[in-house]
C-alpha cells in the first residue's frame, strides 16, 4: 500500500494490493486492489470514497475438501469469480463529540462469490457516531439495501431491505 497526503493535509490518497500470489480458489484466498481518496471541506465536513476490485481464480461452486465452509458463499458458476464495489462516506461534523454519517454504496458481485447471488447491489445509509466519552462510541444507522437482477434478501425472496442498527465500541 501507499500513500499520498497533501501538503496543506486537506486530501489523501490509499491505494494498493493486498495480497500476491495466483489467487487460486480458497478460504479467503481473495486478490484485491483498493484506493481511498479523503477530502476535507472544511472543520465540520468530510468524505472518503473507496474504490475496489478482488477476484479469485478458478472458483468453485460447491464446498470442497480444501473450502468445506457450508454456510459459506459459493460463485454460481466455476472459474473466475471478479468483484467490484465504490463507496462513499460523508461526514458531517453536529457537536463536538458527535458526527452526521450519509453512506452509499454500489457493490457488483459478479458470480455471487460473496453473496451467494449474481448480482448488483445498492445500499445507502445514514446515521450518527457519538463518543459519550473517551472509551465508548455509539453508532445507530437506518440503512436500505437493494438488489437487482436477483432477489438477494431474505433466503432470496426479497430484492429489498430496510434495518435499523446500533453497535457499541467499548475502547481498551
Amino acid at each position: 500500500m501507499v500513500q499520498w497526503i497533501a501538503p496543506n493535509q486537506m486530501d489523501s490518497v490509499y491505494a494498493g494490493a493486498n495480497s500476491f500470489n495466483k489467487g487460486n480458489f480458497g478460504y479467503n484466498n481473495l486478490q484485491q486492489y483498493v484506493g481511498t481518496w479523503t477530502h476535507k471541506f472544511n472543520d465540520k465536513i468530510y468524505t472518503a470514497t473507496e474504490a475496489w476490485y478482488m477476484y479469485m481464480e478458478n472458483a468453485i461452486d460447491h464446498p470442497t475438501k480444501e473450502v468445506p465452509f457450508q454456510s459459506g458463499s459459493f460463485p454460481v458458476r466455476n472459474g473466475y469469480a471478479p468483484e467490484w464495489a465504490v463507496c462513499n462516506y460523508t461526514m458531517f461534523r453536529i457537536s463536538r463529540d458527535a458526527f452526521f454519517t450519509v453512506r452509499n454504496e454500489y457493490f457488483k458481485d459478479k458470480v455471487g462469490s460473496r453473496t451467494g447471488f449474481a448480482t448488483d447491489y445498492s445500499e445507502h445509509s445514514i446515521g450518527i457516531t457519538w463518543w459519550p466519552d473517551k472509551l465508548i462510541t455509539i453508532r445507530p444507522e437506518l440503512r436500505y439495501d437493494h438488489s437487482y437482477a436477483a432477489r438477494a434478501y431474505d433466503n432470496g425472496t426479497k430484492h429489498n431491505q430496510l434495518v435499523f442498527t446500533t453497535d457499541v465500541i467499548f475502547h481498551y
